[in-house]
């Protein structure tokens, strides 16, 4: 069974249909988007999407955020306050079920998805260098997250796999490339897939203004580690 998986969008639809066309021609029994569909740039348009297509998806903690009655601090960066009034009562219904992880046992593995990490759920971060031997985990069984938008898949000393997608829509590894994931769960195998998002970025700036020049700023972030994953021609 191949599982693809889909995060951090962050309103840039573009790069949410990009990512989702790239998984379709991978074979995907199943795609779950691993959440943030919003904040940063504002538009209601992934949400809507995951909403129509049936995606199963989970809690972003840029959802989690605009659940809350009083807008976070740095909203100007995360612009969640425009979001919520671009939301319509429906759209936030479909985000408040999103729950805040899914578990599949899938030929006799055990996957479960998140948008943080293992020990917060929500808002934790997983990063390509960290220690995952501190991470819960046993042999067999696979961790698919995403919130630090940077892809990686490693495993631990007890032989778990963790996989973090990264971010469709706001890489902060390589500002112009977008990434989404497969799984092969029985034979543990996986793919990190890149696509160019530099105009989708350029489209949802313009149609979304005004974005922090913060946010502006990461789509020109040159790669500065080696790049993770296979680039795709859509």
């Amino acid at each position: 069974m191949k599982i693809g998986f889909i995060s951090d969008a962050h309103g840039h639809i573009g790069a949410f249909v990009a990512g989702l066309r790239l998984l379709e021609a991978q074979l995907c029994d199943e795609v779950f988007f691993l959440g943030d569909a919003i904040g940063y740039i504002p538009s209601p348009d992934v949400v809507r999407m995951v909403r129509k297509l049936g995606i199963r998806a989970v809690l972003g903690n840029h959802e989690a955020m605009a659940l809350l009655p009083e807008p976070p601090r740095n909203d100007e960066v995360y612009q969640l306050e425009r979001c919520r009034k671009l939301l319509s009562d429906s759209d936030m219904m479909e985000i408040s079920c999103w729950p805040t992880h899914r578990f599949l046992s899938v030929k006799g593995r055990d996957v479960r998805l998140m948008h943080g990490s293992p020990t917060d759920l929500t808002y934790g971060y997983v990063y390509p260098e960290s220690d995952l031997d501190q991470l819960p985990g046993v042999a067999g069984s696979v961790t698919v997250m995403g919130n630090t938008h940077r892809p990686f898949w490693r495993s631990n000393s007890r032989g778990a796999l963790f996989l973090n997608v990264g971010s469709c829509g706001l890489p902060r590894d390589c500002g112009g490339l977008g990434s989404v994931a497969t799984l092969d769960v029985v034979n543990q195998t996986v793919h990190i897939l890149r696509f160019d998002i530099t105009k989708t970025a350029r489209q949802a700036l313009a149609k979304c203004a005004p974005v922090h020049h913060s946010v502006i700023a990461l789509f020109d972030r040159p790669q500065t580690t080696k790049l993770v994953g296979e680039i795709c021609v859509l």
